[in-house]
C-alpha cells in the first residue's frame, strides 16, 4: 500500500459539436467557472479557485488546476452541462453526489442476476 501525497493536474477542454466549437465566452465568479462551448451552457465549481486559464493549442480555451491531495484528502469538482443557463448557484459536491446516485438508481433498471452484476448495470 502507498502512502503520501499525491499531485493530481486536472485539465478541462470541453469542445461541443462533434469537437467543432471550443470554449468560449469564460467568466470567473466566486462560485467557480461559467462558460459556453457552442449551444452549451457549463460550469465548474467546487475546489476551482486555483484554476487557470489557457489556450487550448487549437483555437480555444481549457482550465487548468493543479492539486496537492494528502491521505485520506479529497477534492471536490463539479461540472454542470445544461442547453439552457445555469441560473442558480452550482450545487455542494455532495448534493451532485447525492443527484447523480438517484440519476443512476432511476435510469439503471433492476437486473437481478447472479453472474457479472456489476458489468451487466454498466452496461
Amino acid at each position: 500500500m502507498l502512502r503520501g501525497s499525491a499531485q493530481i493536474d486536472v485539465l478541462l477542454r470541453p469542445r461541443a459539436e462533434y469537437d467543432t466549437a471550443p470554449l468560449r465566452t469564460v467568466h470567473r465568479t466566486d462560485q467557480g467557472w461559467t462558460r459556453r462551448a457552442g449551444d452549451l451552457h457549463l460550469r465548474w465549481s467546487g475546489d476551482v479557485a486555483e484554476a487557470t486559464l489557457e489556450p487550448d493549442g487549437h483555437g480555444g480555451r481549457q482550465l487548468r488546476a493543479t492539486f496537492q491531495v494528502v491521505v485520506g484528502g479529497r477534492v471536490d469538482l463539479v461540472l454542470e452541462l445544461s442547453d439552457r443557463p445555469l441560473d442558480t448557484s452550482p450545487p455542494g459536491a455532495s448534493a451532485a453526489w447525492a443527484a447523480t446516485a438517484q440519476g443512476w438508481a432511476w435510469a439503471v433498471p433492476d437486473l437481478a442476476t447472479p453472474v457479472a452484476d456489476r458489468d451487466t448495470h454498466h452496461a
